[in-house]
C-alpha cells in the first residue's frame, strides 16, 4: 500500500511539473504571435484606432500585440513643446 501511495505521489508531482511547463509554454506561444497591419486593421479591437494603426505600422511588417500597444501608447503619450 505505501509503494501505491509513492507512486501516486510521484505522478502527481509529475503532473504539477508538466501544467507548469504547459503554462510557460502557452505564455511563450502568446509573445511568438505575431500578425499582419491588415490584422490589426480588421481586429474589433483596433476598431477605435484604426487610423492610427493605418498611419504608424509597416504594411510588410508582423507585429505582436504588445508591440501594437508599446507604439500606440509611445505616439499618444509623447510631449509637444
Amino acid at each position: 500500500m505505501r509503494m501505491v501511495l509513492e507512486l501516486k505521489e510521484d505522478k502527481i508531482n509529475e503532473l504539477k511539473v508538466d501544467e507548469q511547463a504547459v503554462g510557460r509554454a502557452k505564455k511563450a506561444s502568446k509573445k511568438k504571435e505575431a500578425f499582419s497591419k491588415a490584422q490589426f486593421l480588421s481586429s474589433e479591437a483596433y476598431r477605435d484606432r484604426r487610423d492610427l494603426v493605418m498611419t504608424l505600422l509597416e504594411d510588410e511588417r508582423m507585429y505582436s500585440k504588445e508591440e501594437v500597444e508599446r507604439i500606440l501608447d509611445e505616439f499618444l503619450n509623447r510631449r509637444f513643446d
